[in-house]
């Protein structure tokens, strides 16, 4: 005989997704994250080609809500994808804060698609921290970035 669950016994673990955010000057892409065992994992992933710079808010926001759109099939029915970390280009901050022009297109962004922003990382500072942790040393380096009609390089001396 199988006996029912007693709700204050039955462990239950909250799932939680987060999505990241990615704004390249060609394309807006997203990653879907879900925590497990405190660590995340990606579900999914998928981008819109857009050229940024030259992008008013308006295609901006539909262009990400056509990711989002693609990355919630991936989650379960209920659950709710809003914390969101935006991952933005070098030349969008100015002494480690997003500029005013553009932390006010992220802004709305966010309340046009009901989206709880967590935090900002800058995409080459974020691999430059990755690969000294896993060196265990400052990196030296030169980064390219590729776009369709964009040629970025990052030199980086001792990180």
């Amino acid at each position: 005989m199988k006996l029912p669950a007693i709700p204050f016994l039955t462990k239950t673990e909250k799932t939680e997704f987060f999505l990241a955010l990615l704004f390249e000057s060609d394309k807006v892409a997203g990653i879907l994250f879900q925590e497990q065992d405190k660590t995340l994992v990606i579900l999914a992933s998928h981008e819109a080609k857009i050229a940024l710079e030259e992008v008013s808010i308006e295609d901006l926001v539909v262009a990400a809500d056509t990711v989002i759109s693609r990355l919630e099939v991936s989650i379960p029915e209920g659950a709710n994808l809003e914390k969101t970390i935006f991952s933005v280009p070098f030349s969008w901050v100015e002494d480690g804060k997003i500029k005013a022009s553009r932390l006010s297109q992220l802004k709305k962004l966010s309340v046009e698609l009901a989206l709880t922003p967590i935090g900002f990382i800058v995409s080459i500072e974020a691999i430059v921290v990755f690969l000294q942790k896993k060196e265990g040393a400052p990196v030296n380096g030169i980064f390219v970035e590729l776009a369709d009609k964009l040629l970025t390089v990052f030199i980086v001396r001792s990180g």
